[in-house]
């Protein structure tokens, strides 16, 4: 291999270790005299020469030389470099180097190494939760001379992926998912969903049910901060739950985040693997883990490094997202019900739809001081704020444990105090009709009060 170096200032830029193994020395006309010293050894190249010989002449030294030899450059065409490349003999010459990662990588254009397949859309897990490694995108070793699929096994506990918007996050979970589509969870935006799918997930795993091989959580750190704070501390509990034991169940859980704040920073340091997708700034790139010599400020979607190796993230066409937001159930009133409500707009119109259907309405006041009113189907609706079933304890014991208890969702915050509960209960979204009802002393459901508008 012959190496040819070219510069136009020696002076900081060729050391003398690498002087040392040049024996072909070549230098044009120069400036500064120390540039012709360097490399011929004499001033030379720097002094006045012939009027209308100044382009193209040079001197040559070799290592056998005792002093430069002056010469002409003879100037060469396109047809010159095909003559001498067709003159050429012996093997075609190899690149020193692999070529830059492409802009885009498909997943279908991937294989797994070891195991020689292409096709990853079969069955991806055994009992053991080894089964077919799960392709990520293609790494760049140019230490090594290779680039080659970036692989995620059934050992790797969590994989969390960082960058601004549109840097391919979400592509990076697509492709994921993609590969096992029949043992994938995407947990979803919307909170109250999200709230749904992470707390099925965690029984699952207490109970030893069969659990899916991917779990997905899409802008994880947006997800959390639509959450007050006793829920959002809850759910980053959950996810740490379910990081912590995904690698022993053969399961693998993917996140994406913009930010590292708070509780999700310590989620994505207890993910094994960290791909760094582009940031807005270098400062960004630094706070989420990166080398600030490493940012690139105009990198492409899907290019990042994988513990500090370059990656190009796979692209799949098939790959899906999370569904849309599931919608509670309109709750009617039973035999006998107690209604915990502030008096909202909403409050209202769910009284005067309980009341069209049949139901008696009575203030808890009348309730409790032995007032009747008479229902043409049976149902009772027993309606008072928060502070007014405080004062009515008794009252609030019995409907608690024998009957139904409905508690708006603004008086979240006294919940517990007064179903005696110490656990939260599912989330709902404030101001859109939405309750919770607890039947004889069970598990509270999410629910949602009649005539509520169709958009909530």
């Amino acid at each position: 291999m012959h190496l040819i170096l070219g510069t136009q200032r020696t002076t900081g830029v060729i050391r003398e270790g690498l002087w040392a193994n040049l024996p072909l020395r070549l230098s044009l006309r120069v400036v500064d005299p120390a540039d012709s010293r360097a490399v011929l050894g004499t001033e030379d190249a720097a002094r006045p020469v012939a009027t209308g010989t100044e382009r193209g002449t040079a001197w040559v030294r070799r290592s056998v030389d005792a002093a430069p030899r002056r010469f002409r450059v003879a100037l060469a065409g396109p047809d010159d470099v095909a003559a001498v490349i067709g003159s050429a003999e012996g093997p075609v010459p190899r690149r020193s180097w692999l070529p830059a990662l492409p802009s885009r990588v498909d997943l279908d254009d991937l294989r797994v190494p070891d195991l020689g397949v292409s096709d990853l859309r079969g069955p991806a897990s055994t009992g053991s939760g080894a089964g077919v490694p799960l392709i990520l995108g293609l790494l760049d070793e140019p230490d090594e001379q290779r680039q080659r699929p970036a692989m995620l096994d059934g050992r790797s506990a969590g994989v969390v992926f960082l960058g601004r918007s549109g840097s391919g996050r979400t592509t990076a979970l697509q492709t994921l998912g993609a590969q096992c589509p029949d043992r994938t969870t995407w947990v979803p935006a919307d909170p109250e969903t999200a709230w749904d799918v992470v707390a099925e997930l965690v029984d699952a795993a207490r109970t030893e049910q069969p659990a899916p091989r991917l779990i997905l959580v899409d802008d994880v750190d947006a997800l959390v901060g639509r959450y007050p704070a006793d829920y959002a501390g809850e759910i980053l509990h959950r996810l740490e739950d379910l990081l912590r034991g995904a690698g022993g169940d053969g399961a693998l859980m993917a996140l994406t985040a913009q930010r590292l704040t708070g509780g999700v920073a310590r989620l994505a340091d207890l993910a094994s693997t960290r791909v760094l997708l582009s940031t807005a700034s270098r400062a960004d790139h630094v706070a989420l883990g990166g080398d600030p010599a490493g940012w690139e400020p105009r990198a492409l979607p899907g290019r990042g490094t994988m513990d500090g190796t370059a990656i190009q993230v796979a692209t799949a066409f098939e790959g899906a997202i999370g569904g849309p937001p599931v919608s509670p159930e309109v709750w009617q009133a039973r035999a006998l019900t107690g209604f915990v409500t502030r008096r909202s707009p909403q409050a209202r119109a769910a009284l005067r739809a309980w009341e069209a259907r049949g139901a008696a309405l009575i203030d808890l006041d009348a309730y409790d001081a032995g007032v009747e009113r008479g229902s043409r189907t049976g149902r009772i609706v027993v309606v008072g704020e928060p502070d007014e079933w405080q004062r009515h304890w008794r009252t609030l014991a019995l409907i608690r444990s024998d009957h139904d208890l409905v508690v708006d969702a603004p008086c979240g915050p006294e919940y517990r105090m007064l179903t005696a509960d110490r656990e939260l209960p599912p989330y709902c979204h404030t101001g859109r009709g939405r309750a919770w009802v607890r039947q004889a002393g069970g598990e509270p459901r999410r629910i949602l009060l009649p005539d509520t508008p169709a958009h909530a």
